[in-house]
């Protein structure tokens, strides 16, 4: 059985209603050689308070946690910082109101251990609302390239059920911390370009949506965050046609965002 130490980042800013759940479940993961790195991003709530009762001072102090606090900075800066401090072969990064099903580690690691050429590994995810109620699912893909992870409809990947090697991280250094919104495709990108990617046709990840409000600056800074990966990754024309096509999904899905409660 495979003992490789598995580093999970949870980067979380103002989460404190959910960053409790996402930490137990981390810790009740049938899969037990885990370093749990949580960075708080500079929160205005509770956040660090619920933190610390699982390191060294808490109620609930548990050894394989750890905890780092930084000014706000974004949520890849949070990551970059998590990463230079990990010591785990694979990592795997949660969003702070996410959860992980109790096999979600072992089931990716038993992948990366069976096959060496394979870099990174995902699966499917059930949608949650904000009181953990399972509503849908979002079904994962195979990606056969990175065109298809400039995806103008639906994400190709569950994001957050990506477990990737290490090798990775010395490769490519750290993520662009200045991509804000879309950083999980630019990571994406980054780990399909990497290697072999292999999906599990499993629920790896709950993942938890909530009443979002739509305006216009998001939406800009969506078109302008796909504007720079199209830059880094794609060639004229197809980079333009990229951004073309961003500016009306956008356009849509502020009209949708405005009249449904669900991103």
């Amino acid at each position: 059985m495979c003992d490789e130490i598995v580093t999970v980042i949870i980067p979380t800013y103002n989460l404190c209603d959910f960053i409790a759940d996402s930490i137990e479940g981390i810790l009740n993961q049938t899969y037990k050689n885990i370093e749990l790195i949580i960075v708080n991003d500079g929160s205005t709530d509770n956040t660090e308070y619920i933190i610390k009762q699982y390191i060294e001072i808490g109620e609930k102090y548990n050894s394989r946690v750890k905890y780092l606090y930084q000014e706000n900075q974004g949520k890849v800066a949070a990551i970059n910082n998590a990463l230079n401090k990990s010591i785990g072969k694979f990592i795997t990064i949660l969003d702070g109101d996410d959860l992980f099903p109790k096999d979600s580690i072992m089931q990716r690691v038993k992948i990366l251990e069976k096959y060496p050429n394979v870099m990174s590994v995902y699966g499917n995810a059930s949608l949650i609302d904000v009181n953990g109620n399972v509503y849908g699912i979002q079904k994962a893909r195979v990606v056969n390239n990175k065109m298809e992870l400039i995806n103008f409809v639906k994400n190709p990947i569950a994001s957050s059920s990506i477990m990737f090697r290490r090798i990775i991280i010395e490769k490519i250094g750290q993520f662009d911390s200045y991509i804000k919104r879309l950083d999980d495709v630019d990571r994406n990108i980054n780990l399909f370009l990497c290697g072999d990617m292999f999906y599990i046709p499993k629920i790896l990840l709950l993942h938890r949506t909530y009443k979002r409000k739509g305006n216009i600056k998001t939406r800009l800074i969506s078109i302008y965050e796909f504007h720079i990966i199209a830059n880094k990754y794609f060639h004229t024309p197809m980079k333009q046609i990229i951004v073309i096509k961003q500016v009306f999904y956008q356009c849509l899905k502020l009209v949708y965002q405005l009249f449904t409660w669900r991103r």
